[in-house]
């Protein structure tokens, strides 16, 4: 995945490495919300973290105790209804586990049901906050939650 404070706003105006595979598939322009204020992210360090995932160490913004890993995903299938996605997960630039997405265009939602369950339980193991605007995660006990998709507060009251 690229890096979990990195908030993709759309796809690059201008790529710096247009034939890389990346974890968002393309390569995307975003704020950086491991900052105050959350300015946009620039030029190389754009490229090479906020994309790339793999921060640690490597940006001065990224906290210490962060998470040194990557997701990366491809579309192995497209048809009129339906995405079939592969996911690898990365751990110290080598293949950790893998699995397959299926998403429903017509009901835009993702088949795999348990989904929502290991992400919340992921969030909360590292005690993380978890950025969505899906209300459904607004019934898990203890989660943190942000909402960028919303104008200010960033909540899901």
């Amino acid at each position: 995945m690229p890096c979990l404070y990195f908030e993709p706003t759309n796809p690059a105006g201008e790529t710096l490495h247009s034939q890389t595979r990346l974890p968002l598939i393309e390569e995307y322009d975003g704020r950086c919300h491991a900052m105050s204020g959350a300015p946009a992210a620039l030029g190389p360090m754009r490229w090479q973290c906020c994309n790339q995932g793999y921060s640690l160490g490597r940006c001065s913004q990224f906290p210490a105790a962060g998470f040194g890993g990557a997701l990366r995903y491809s579309v192995s299938r497209h048809t009129a209804d339906s995405l079939e996605i592969v996911w690898i997960e990365e751990r110290d630039h080598a293949p950790f586990r893998h699995g397959d997405l299926h998403f429903t265009i017509s009901k835009d939602r993702f088949l795999e049901t348990e989904l929502d369950t290991l992400i919340a339980a992921q969030a909360l193991a590292e005690d993380l906050v978890l950025v969505s605007n899906d209300r459904a995660f607004r019934q898990v006990p203890h989660l943190k939650l942000e909402d960028w998709t919303l104008p200010s507060g960033n909540t899901l009251d």
